[in-house]
């Protein structure tokens, strides 16, 4: 039997989800030299009932036996196994993950003659930011249009965003070009990005600054753009003479 404050005590791999999206938890079968995987077992949280398992007994593991618990959770779950990965990394896979299967899962892997090793990894949920706020230098928001600026001044604009899990990247874009991802935490759920542009110049009239606010890669960020007002320079003068 597995003693309880010692698999406490083994450092969680932290796996974030998307839901909706697939999720797979990391295992390592790699087994000592001259031994065999005979069992693995994941757990749920402080469950002593097996979620997933794969009996390897007399076999090798890619004919090993495949048993899921029969509720909701462990009718999404299956477990991949990598056989071409020099790390024996195999993971199960959790599909169209909810908030309700967020927890700390538990790989037990058994071996014949080895001790048995356990990993426990934290399925956590990401939590979208808030739609980022545009505002502009005097702090008013900035629903559609920013400005009107004047050519061959400066410009400031800066985005605000709130909550979130993990704490997100918040940038600004330019027609599709990343133009600053530095950004400043005022606090632990508040964030800015301010942006400047030193020289207003006739080609940004018409064109979209957009702020987005990223949890992780594999989120779809939360946008929102404006689009920039300059008032222009005449091109040229010319003085008539009358007739």
């Amino acid at each position: 039997i597995t003693n309880p404050n010692f698999v406490g005590s083994v450092p969680a791999e932290v796996v974030w989800a998307v839901p909706g999206v697939d999720a797979e938890l990391p295992c390592d079968l790699s087994a000592p030299k001259g031994d065999k995987v005979n069992m693995v077992l994941w757990f749920k949280d402080a469950s002593g009932i097996p979620l997933y398992s794969l009996d390897a007994r007399g076999r090798a593991l890619s004919d090993a036996l495949h048993w899921a618990n029969t509720d909701e959770q462990g009718k999404r779950c299956h477990f991949v196994l990598q056989s071409s990965d020099p790390d024996h990394r195999a993971a199960l896979k959790v599909t169209k993950v909810v908030d309700s299967d967020e927890g700390v899962f538990r790989c037990r892997v058994d071996f014949y003659n080895s001790p048995t090793r356990n990993f426990r990894v934290n399925l956590t949920m990401i939590e979208p930011p808030t739609s980022p706020q545009i505002m502009d230098v005097e702090g008013n928001e900035v629903m559609a249009v920013a400005g009107p600026y004047l050519e061959g001044y400066d410009m400031h604009l800066s985005c605000h965003v709130s909550g979130g899990r993990p704490r997100p990247l918040v940038s600004w874009w330019h027609e599709g070009q990343l133009v600053d991802d530095v950004s400043e935490s005022v606090s632990s759920s508040y964030i800015i990005n301010r942006l400047f542009v030193a020289t207003v110049v006739r080609s940004l009239k018409g064109t979209y600054f957009e702020c987005r606010a990223h949890s992780i890669p594999t989120a779809a960020p939360i946008s929102r753009k404006v689009s920039i007002e300059v008032y222009l320079k005449p091109m040229k003068v010319k003085i008539v003479s009358p007739p």
